[in-house]
């Protein structure tokens, strides 16, 4: 009589489960997500269970700023575009993130008392192929309106493919670009 292989339902942490039910260790490193060929970010990503576990946590503790955009970004409310929340890229977490169109949106307040910090993870970001906006939680109090405008603004110039720009220009979703007004 041939004995039947015992399978653990779930593999062990740093495991997957093989072919055919073969338990074997994975080292293999998964693509950074928003993953393209051609830009400097093709390198793989190590899998990190930490980051992925802060960015959960963040998403639960988020201030009241960071829940007013993210009514506006979420279900492809803003222009069908697909927005991430407390998304992990590279060693960093970002508020949102259009993977798309490579535009991450931070909300500074509090805990961004450091700008040396964030001009570092600023550039990082800009060197991994994605375009940075920042705003201040007391202008999104005061500015909710705009921000949309800002963000669609931003949307125009960047990577997103120009297929989906024509398609947000005939829906009327992009508005003029923004130009600074002169003041005699």
């Amino acid at each position: 009589m041939r004995a039947e292989p015992s399978y653990s339902l779930s593999p062990i942490r740093g495991e997957r489960v093989g072919v055919r039910g073969e338990i074997g260790h994975s080292k293999r490193a998964v693509n950074a997500v928003g993953f393209h060929r051609g830009h400097s970010d093709d390198r793989p990503m190590p899998r990190s269970q930490l980051m992925k576990q802060r960015a959960r946590d963040f998403r639960h503790d988020g201030n009241n700023a960071e829940r007013l955009v993210w009514r506006l970004l979420r279900d492809r409310r803003l222009g069908g575009l697909k927005f991430r929340r407390q998304h992990v890229l590279g060693k960093y977490i970002v508020d949102f993130v259009c993977l798309s169109a490579r535009l991450v949106i931070e909300i500074d307040g509090d805990t961004h008392e450091h700008p040396e910090a964030d001009a570092r993870r600023t550039a990082a970001l800009e060197q991994m192929g994605y375009r940075v906006i920042r705003f201040w939680n007391s202008y999104v109090y005061d500015r909710e309106s705009a921000i949309a405008d800002m963000i669609l603004d931003a949307i125009r110039s960047s990577d997103l493919p120009q297929a989906e720009k024509e398609r947000l220009d005939r829906e009327g979703v992009l508005p003029d670009p923004l130009t600074p007004t002169l003041s005699r």
